[in-house]
Formats: structure tokens, C-alpha cells, sequence
């Protein structure tokens, strides 16, 4: 079994800690799915009783494993410090919490300690940034190719589609294709899941994960090749036929769409 994932979240042990719990969670993910991206290359073989490590904060109790495979470790959580961080590009308490963390985990379980502590090494120098190039597609009939490259910071998921001429290597247009919240369902619920691009009628479409029957974006293939970006949310509600499957719908006009000039999609917050 070898170690895939790494949480760290609060524990439901106040009223400020259950209110704090997601966005603590959102809010240290970027730097956790770092340490994901680059621990699933180190591929290390845990001793077949966990394959993610979970800090949770709220209390000093020992280490243990729970719901089969998950090594939870739990630590003390400090208010103020964490009031003091929050909504800022201070992440000094994340990369501590995690630090302490995976120490006592190594004295509960064998985990590599020495390369998660080198790769928040890593991630500290390269500026906390938490880039990849997250899919690509060529289209040789068209005489095109797209790269898509992830940035996640601890404010947002954004997804940058740049296309190029396969024939002069010419960068022909491109720009932001999502800006939403750095949250699990585009992480996880769907981004290990290998989107998929395609090219039908004339139309470039981007599914998001295998199971996806309508594409999430689509752009005219003429405009690229003329370097013009213009990517649009799909319109597939008319072949929705219940209403939870309507909200799911409008749930992602409001997650996916870009909107340069709301607070929620604030740029300045990277």
C-alpha cells in the first residue's frame, strides 16, 4: 500500500473549530497537494496499514489508525495564531502544523520524514507556488495543440489553457479557462479522474473526468487558429431532466465561470 494522501483539517472540539474546519482545510490545501503531487513520484510503500496521513487540530491524542487505511494524527490547535495567518499569504503555521505533524507520526508509523520535510523545504523555496501542467491534448487535423497548467494557491484553483500552431510553434492565444475555490471537488473529485479535450463539429470541448457526458467548456476551434480566446460554459441544461441534476448545473455555472471583477475570484490573491 503506498502513501497517497495527506489532510490536515480542524477537529470538532469548539464552536470556533467547527466554523474554522473547512476553511482551514481549503485553506492548507494547496501546500497538502503538493506534497501529494511529489510523494506519489517517491511512491513509498507504508506497511500496508494507511495510506494517508490526516492531521487533525484540536486536541494532543495519540496517534492512531482509523477508517482502515487512514493515519490520523492529532496536535493542539493555536486560535490566535491561526486568526492571525488567516485570509493572508503567511503560511509559516500550515508549514509548522505539518511539520510537527509528520514528526509524531514517525514515531507512531514508518513514513518518509526526511523527504515530505525536503519537499516543504522545496515548495518554501520555490515561493509557495504549487504549479503543473495538468492536461494537454494535439490536434493534428486542425494543425494545433493545447496545454492546460494548473495554478492552486490557498485562495483558488485556476486553470490556464494555452494554444499553440503544431507547424511554427507559434503561441496563437490563451488565457484563464476556471478560477474557483481550492477545494476538493475540482482536486480530487475530478482531477484525478485525466480530463479530456476533444474536437466535435468545429468545437473544442473540455470534459472534466472520464464519466462526463457534456463538456464543461467549449471554444471554437476558427477562433483559436485566428487567436481568438473565447471559452464558454456549456449550455446543457435543456437535456437535464430533475431538478437535482438542474442544481448541480447551476452549482458549476457559479464554481467554473470566470469573473474577473467579483471578490470571489479576487486575482490580487494568488
Amino acid at each position: 500500500m503506498k502513501l497517497r494522501h495527506i489532510f490536515c483539517k480542524t477537529d470538532y472540539v469548539s464552536e470556533w473549530a467547527k466554523m474554522m474546519h473547512w476553511e482551514f482545510y481549503r485553506s492548507s490545501r494547496f501546500i497538502c497537494y503538493y506534497l501529494v503531487r511529489r510523494i506519489r513520484q517517491y511512491k513509498f510503500e507504508t506497511d500496508g496499514t494507511f495510506k494517508t496521513i490526516e492531521i487533525r487540530l484540536g486536541s494532543d491524542a495519540p496517534c492512531k489508525i482509523v477508517l482502515e487505511d487512514v493515519l490520523q494524527v492529532h496536535l493542539p490547535i493555536d486560535e490566535k495564531r491561526y486568526e492571525s495567518v488567516r485570509d493572508t499569504t503567511d503560511y509559516s503555521y500550515y508549514i509548522e502544523i505539518l511539520r510537527k505533524g509528520f514528526e509524531k507520526a514517525s514515531k507512531f508509523k514508518h513514513i518518509p520524514l526526511d523527504e515530505l520535510n525536503r519537499y516543504l523545504d522545496e515548495f518554501i523555496a520555490n515561493g509557495y507556488k504549487n504549479e503543473w501542467q495538468y492536461t494537454k491534448a494535439t490536434f493534428k487535423e486542425y494543425g494545433i495543440r493545447v496545454e492546460i497548467n494548473a495554478i492552486l494557491s490557498t485562495f483558488r484553483l485556476r486553470l490556464n489553457a494555452e494554444f499553440y500552431s503544431i507547424k511554427s510553434k507559434k503561441h496563437l492565444c490563451g488565457g484563464i479557462l476556471v478560477s474557483a475555490m481550492a477545494d476538493e471537488f475540482y482536486i480530487y473529485g475530478r482531477g484525478d479522474k485525466k480530463d479530456r479535450i476533444k474536437i466535435i463539429n468545429d468545437t473544442i470541448c473540455y470534459f472534466v473526468g472520464y464519466q462526463e457526458k457534456y463538456p464543461l467548456f467549449v471554444l471554437d476551434v476558427w477562433d483559436i487558429i485566428n487567436g481568438i480566446y473565447r471559452p464558454e460554459l456549456y449550455d446543457y441544461s435543456k437535456f437535464l431532466k430533475d431538478d437535482w441534476d438542474r442544481e448541480c448545473y447551476e452549482l458549476n455555472k457559479r464554481r467554473y465561470t470566470y469573473k474577473p471583477n467579483s471578490p470571489y475570484f479576487d486575482e490580487t490573491k494568488y
